[in-house]
């Protein structure tokens, strides 16, 4: 499969063994600049300058920084503030740029200057008991208004990763840290069709199937009986945990005519039958799937699995190397346009991908590492990969 991007090092570790680089994230904001987001989390956070969050990956709590750009991601400086959350999502409504995250609360943060400087991070909700989670995605905008998906933990003891999912909305030009201009559907509870899929497939005893880090992405006449004229609703699609099976979930986000949001399940082919269990690249790990407005058709960035079974249940882990690109007409048939990134060892991830539409380019951010990485997962580096000319490759593959 042939290299389509080429690498750059966004950020370093200043300490591969004990501070890790874990959600990336991109946005390009005003006059064509680019904001790159990273939290970093690990034993030695502790030992970082500026706020970190109550609740982390280790006990020290994390620190979103923020990274600007003006050359086209050539060069970067940091931006004058750090945020005391993880987990963040980077967007652009009205005339300000937000980062979402979660400290343990859903907590948001807002620039007015094109990222130069951040506010402090305000709740827009919490439950002492039920800490938020995410990863980075891309929020959908439609009719003057932003949707998302953000998730929360069910309450202490259940198995990983039981969380549920809130399909979420706020007008683009309100003032998104303030709580009341937020609409949030109820609860998503998946476990229930977990369980029956956990039935039929060689999980091993610790293994359990939830899903988890779910991205909004519109639904277009090209999905066929998935799309419904005049229905505002969207694609939800998100990771299914399994020791490396090329499966993803795939839930329907709807807005119904007096403004409120729920989750359901798209009907299958036989209305009995709904849809749930997909086949999906990379869907054990957290992919990022973008659409193209320009285009009409829906990128994926995710890592390839090499193995399953071999060295046991450690898929997740150890499919992290290979960071390829994928394209769709419906978001369900996948065909790679070619490899994005290949770790230089075993230790060297190219995972966690979210992706920013730069003109006619494609920018990639990845969790990532190098020989001095601690493992797959805990990564010392940001990688930038820059697809050129990326909507010519889905015209030579025929999509």
């Amino acid at each position: 499969m042939k290299l389509i991007a080429d690498e750059k090092i966004l950020f370093r570790s200043p300490d591969p063994k004990s501070i890790f680089c874990f959600t990336p994230a991109l946005l390009v904001g005003e006059r064509g600049r680019i904001i790159a987001a990273v939290d970093l989390g690990g034993p030695g956070t502790a030992a970082l300058e500026g706020p970190r969050s109550r609740l982390g990956d280790y006990p020290a709590g994390n620190q979103v920084r923020l990274f600007l750009s003006d050359d086209g991601g050539t060069t970067w400086r940091e931006s004058a503030d750090r945020l005391p959350m993880r987990h963040e999502i980077l967007f652009r409504a009205g005339k300000a740029l937000y980062a979402l995250g979660n400290a343990p609360e859903l907590v948001i943060s807002k620039s007015c200057d094109n990222g130069e400087h951040w506010s402090e991070p305000a709740v827009l909700r919490s439950d002492a008991k039920r800490p938020w989670h995410q990863s980075s995605t891309t929020p959908v905008y439609r009719n003057g208004r932003g949707y998302l998906v953000y998730e929360q933990y069910n309450p202490a003891g259940c198995v990983w990763p039981n969380v549920r999912q809130f399909f979420m909305s706020a007008p683009e030009e309100a003032d998104l840290c303030k709580a009341e201009n937020w609409r949030f559907s109820p609860p998503f509870d998946a476990d229930p069709l977990c369980g029956k899929f956990r039935e039929l497939c060689d999980l091993g005893a610790d293994w359990y199937p939830g899903i988890l880090e779910t991205h909004v992405l519109p639904v277009s006449p090209g999905c066929g009986h998935l799309y419904t004229p005049g229905e505002n609703s969207f694609l939800l699609c998100s990771r299914f945990n399994t020791p490396g099976f090329q499966l993803g979930a795939l839930l329907k986000g709807i807005e119904h005519p007096d403004g409120s949001l729920e989750i359901t399940l798209f009907p299958g082919r036989m209305k009995e039958l709904p849809l749930f269990v997909v086949p999906f690249p990379g869907g054990a790990l957290k992919f990022h799937p973008l659409f193209d407005e320009e285009s009409q058709l829906y990128f994926l960035a995710a890592n390839q699995p090499r193995t399953v079974f071999a060295g046991g249940f450690t898929g997740p882990i150890s499919n992290r190397r290979k960071l390829v690109l994928w394209c769709s007409r419906d978001a369900v048939s996948w065909q790679d346009l070619g490899t994005v990134a290949f770790g230089p060892a075993e230790n060297a991830a190219r995972s966690y991908p979210h992706m920013a539409i730069c003109g006619n380019d494609l920018l990639i951010a990845a969790r990532s590492g190098d020989e001095q990485a601690r493992n797959q997962h805990d990564n010392n580096l940001v990688t930038l990969h820059r697809v050129k000319n990326f909507r010519a490759l889905a015209a030579e593959a025929g999509i």
